[in-house]
């Protein structure tokens, strides 16, 4: 019982950790949205190249996550 409340735990902070990076990529893609709707410059696309392989990243570490905690339960 121990074990899956730590487990249940740590999954948590991760998840609250994905969560707050989630937020933070968002809020860069709408600045990265203005920014590219008042400046077009080769280097806001890269930027967005750079944030959709982010984005990548954290969907399958989320999925990876739901797995786990339906593992748990």
């Amino acid at each position: 019982l121990e074990l899956t409340i730590k487990a249940n735990n740590i999954i948590k902070n991760e998840l609250n950790k994905t969560a707050v990076m989630m937020r933070v990529i968002t809020i860069v893609i709408i600045i990265s949205k203005i920014f590219n709707e008042f400046l077009m410059i080769k280097s806001c696309s890269n930027f967005k190249k750079i944030l959709s392989i982010n984005g990548g990243i954290l969907i399958k570490i989320k999925s990876r996550y739901k797995r786990e905690l339906l593992r748990i339960k």
